[in-house]
């Protein structure tokens, strides 16, 4: 499980071009992509499988997602200026 975390955060993390989360961070997001691509593809698609390629493909789908929005709300607080 935690492989497949750091192996979908990295994966996700060059598909969009985003770094600095560190090891840390990369495997939080890598585990909570799991989480979000397997409700994603298991309840909504009822596409459930067990071979470690799609595991790895369901939760790379999930930390793009994740990673996604994480910049959709990060993004205005770094394109301010500063008083």
């Amino acid at each position: 499980m935690l492989v497949v975390g750091i192996l979908a955060g990295l994966l996700a993390s060059t598909i969009l071009g985003r770094s600095g989360f560190g090891i840390i961070g990369t495997l939080l997001v890598g585990l909570a992509g799991s989480f979000i691509g397997g409700s994603f593809f298991g309840n909504q698609l009822s596409i459930t499988s067990s071979t470690f390629a799609n595991v790895l493909i369901t939760a790379t789908v999930g930390a793009i997602i994740l990673l996604f929005v994480i910049g959709l709300l990060i993004r205005p607080y770094y394109g301010r200026k500063r008083a």
